[in-house]
């Protein structure tokens, strides 16, 4: 990305946003609600046009050469559309056949083992449970063996062994020369642990850690990930006010680049 703008009216979502992703690279973007970050999305995935700038995959730029572009993204939206009456398996063809892509039933094959879906395959998806469906998300982003991995939340629903397999597998993809990009995770925990890089958007970004219950039940707790943060972010960032204690919180203030 060079130098991205995104204006709504006179709010600015994205102001001056430029970052390199290499093979191997996870990129995670930190930030609060309204930071910009699944806007930011939206523009490399070229489902919006920025009002500046560039996106370049692979040296093309997004807006010049769409189709071939788009075909090297997979992409998990916030809200992944599924086809509720569809199976998994129905729904991942049919996403093949979008794609036109060749020897479907191998890939569809390799995403279901992947996903661990082979118990739900045949299930109409309106009844699986919130986190075979984020699953099932996940599997059509990588039915085409996409280079460039956008997930937005793509822990959301899933229970702790799941976000477990989730990571593992995130990191099994940028070890094979995926780019992969982690956005808008309200599970900082796994963010942490997934991502190697981060982004956190806007002039001044205030990150906060709160506890509830007595204070000494937390406080180590939400001191040793408030700690953790800082030392990703001050790779890319600026602090602007160290972690401090106001109360029964922790915040932090650091400029994104």
């Amino acid at each position: 990305d060079r130098d991205i703008s995104k204006n709504f009216g006179e709010f600015k979502a994205i102001n001056h946003l430029s970052f390199e992703v290499k093979v191997g690279d996870v990129m995670g973007f930190l930030g609060p609600n309204g930071a910009g970050k699944t806007t930011s999305m939206r523009v490399i995935t070229g489902y919006l046009r920025s009002d500046g700038g560039s996106v370049l995959i692979n040296n093309k730029d997004i807006e010049q050469d769409p189709i071939f572009t788009k075909s090297m993204i997979g992409y998990l939206p916030e809200g992944v559309p599924l086809y509720l009456d569809f199976s998994p398996y129905l729904y991942l063809d049919y996403v093949c056949q979008v794609r036109n892509i060749k020897n479907s039933s191998k890939a569809i094959k390799k995403v279901i083992s992947d996903l661990q879906l082979e118990e739900v395959k045949d299930v109409p998806i309106e009844t699986l449970s919130k986190g075979f469906k984020r699953r099932v998300g996940i599997a059509q982003a990588l039915i085409h063996n996409p280079k460039l991995l956008i997930l937005d939340e793509p822990t959301d629903g899933l229970d702790p062994l799941q976000k477990f397999e989730v990571r593992k597998l995130i990191k099994n993809l940028s070890a094979n020369s995926y780019y992969i990009i982690l956005t808008h995770s309200h599970d900082y925990d796994f963010k942490i642990k997934a991502a190697e890089k981060f982004i956190g958007q806007g002039d001044k970004v205030k990150f906060t850690i709160r506890f509830k219950g007595r204070e000494f039940e937390h406080h180590d707790i939400a001191e040793s990930l408030m700690g953790r943060i800082r030392e990703k972010m001050e790779v890319v960032s600026k602090i602007e006010q160290e972690p401090k204690l106001e109360g029964r919180q922790f915040t932090m203030i650091f400029s994104g680049n």
